[in-house]
C-alpha cells in the first residue's frame, strides 16, 4: 500500500456483525499503508441523527481506544471518527 493516502470507512457501526473484519481492515491498513495521511470513520447515518445511548457511547469509545492502539507505518497518519451527534474525535495514531 504505497500509493494509499487518504481512506474513508462511510456506515460504521460499534455494534454491527461485521465489526471484527472492520476492526481487521483498519488495523491492516494503518499497518502496511505507508504513505497514509488521512483515514476517516463515520458513523451510521441513521445513528449519527441522535444521541448515542450510554451503551453505544461506551462501546464507541472502545473502538476508538483499541483504533489508537495499533501499530502504523505511516508516521504521519491521522485518524478521524465522526460519530455525529457526538463531538468528533480527531487523533494522530
Amino acid at each position: 500500500s504505497s500509493h494509499l493516502k487518504t481512506v474513508k470507512i462511510v456506515g460504521f457501526e460499534a455494534n454491527c456483525f461485521g465489526l471484527k473484519f472492520v476492526t481487521g481492515l483498519v488495523q491492516f491498513l494503518l499497518e502496511h499503508a505507508s504513505v497514509l495521511e488521512k483515514m476517516v470513520i463515520y458513523r451510521k447515518r441513521e445513528a449519527s441523527n441522535r444521541t448515542p445511548t450510554l451503551k453505544e457511547g461506551h462501546k464507541l469509545r472502545q473502538v476508538t481506544n483499541q483504533f489508537l492502539s495499533y501499530q502504523k507505518s505511516s508516521p504521519n497518519a491521522v485518524v478521524v471518527f465522526s460519530w455525529g451527534s457526538m463531538n468528533s474525535q480527531k487523533a494522530t495514531v
